[in-house]
């Protein structure tokens, strides 16, 4: 007799526990986090962080599966908020700017875009790197956002970067991009001694891959100075034409 009670109870609780997440499962969405994400970088003796952080309005939610969402095919928790993107040294806020409405996707305990960091940096040499900020666009593309540390007097400030001319624009500060960690890249021209952005892209329009090559031509200033299509073709396919490899 004890035995059967036993059993009749432990069955009793693994049912409450199957039905537990059921009804809760509101319980199991992460926190909003005090900061989405965050970098570091060394300049002038100083250690410098970058941070996304959310606005008290923020709001979670759990995906729902097979809701077609390329950016979230494991249909995990996802945050939307508006974001502010600061600039600290130390605990000190040197500067902020508005991202406007952002949205991220919880995997691995990180918030992410695309299973990737939305956020960062570029390094120059002996400068302040430039800080690269990316969200979902759709199933071929995200808009990578670009932002410079200006130097004004004894204090640092955030600034929009200012792309120059059409290909794979957005706005003045944003760019086209494929859904890939390494789709931008800053390297540093052997011939002109300057800087180069290289965007790794694809056109949705058009149905061709590209590769847009910016060079720096004053701090915040950027121009397109080449343009490289490939139809129906690959970044790879492209980087073989561009670099002869």
């Amino acid at each position: 007799m004890k035995n059967t009670r036993r059993c009749q109870y432990l069955t009793f609780l693994t049912g409450i526990l199957l039905w537990l997440p059921m009804v809760c499962g509101a319980q199991s969405l992460p926190q909003v986090p005090q900061e989405v994400v965050k970098v570091e970088f060394e300049a002038a003796g100083h250690r410098y962080s970058v941070e996304i952080v959310p606005e008290k309005s923020a709001e979670l939610d759990q995906a729902e599966e097979g809701s077609g969402y390329c950016g979230n095919p494991e249909a995990s928790p996802e945050l939307h908020a508006e974001c502010d993107l600061i600039l600290k040294d130390g605990n000190t806020e040197l500067s902020r700017l508005s991202l406007g409405e952002c949205s991220f996707v919880h995997h691995q305990n990180k918030w992410v875009v695309r299973g990737f960091s939305p956020l960062s940096l570029l390094k120059k040499k002996e400068d302040y790197p430039i800080i690269s900020f990316s969200q979902y666009a759709g199933c071929n593309g995200n808009i990578q956002y670009f932002f410079w540390v200006e130097a004004q007097k004894d204090q640092l400030a955030l600034k929009p970067l200012n792309f120059m001319s059409y290909p794979c624009m957005v706005e003045n500060n944003q760019l086209w991009v494929s859904p890939a960690e390494d789709s931008v890249q800053l390297t540093l021209s052997p011939q002109t001694h300057r800087y180069e952005i290289w965007i790794n892209g694809y056109d949705n329009a058009g149905l061709f891959s590209f590769v847009a090559q910016y060079g720096e031509i004053s701090p915040g200033h950027w121009h397109c100075i080449g343009f490289y299509t490939e139809a129906a073709g690959t970044y790879e396919a492209i980087k073989k034409k561009i670099f002869k490899k």
